[in-house]
């Protein structure tokens, strides 16, 4: 089980707090408490998303997981917040010409029609 909260400063930064158990709380929960930007937040969990799809991919990420599907969309929302590109444009087209921007490494230079 994962539990977790925002807090945002007056600077910009956020407190990030998580609990991390196994069903039953125990003293050995894995507990982080970090201090960080939005923008690295971001940054960092599209980095980590997008290595897992790389390495993975869609099928074997169900696999390993068993409960979940790979969140698409919230990857490609965080794609298009660090590039700049409105929520707006999400057709199947668009979001196939993300991929391939987001899979070769080719970030900006699409525009959607």
């Amino acid at each position: 089980m994962l539990l977790g909260s925002f807090t945002g400063k007056k600077n910009g930064a956020i407190d990030l707090s998580l609990i991390i158990f196994a069903g039953i709380r125990t003293e050995t929960e894995l507990v982080l408490n970090v201090q960080t930007s939005l923008d690295a937040l971001v940054e960092n969990l599209f980095a980590e998303m997008k290595k897992l799809l790389l390495n993975y991919g869609f099928i074997e990420y169900k696999e390993r997981w068993r409960r979940h599907d790979f969140p698409i969309a919230v990857f490609l929302k965080l794609y298009l917040l660090l590039n700049g590109r409105s929520l707006q444009s999400l057709s199947l087209p668009c979001c196939l010409e993300y991929f391939r921007a987001i899979t070769t490494n080719r970030i900006s230079g699409f525009t959607p029609q």
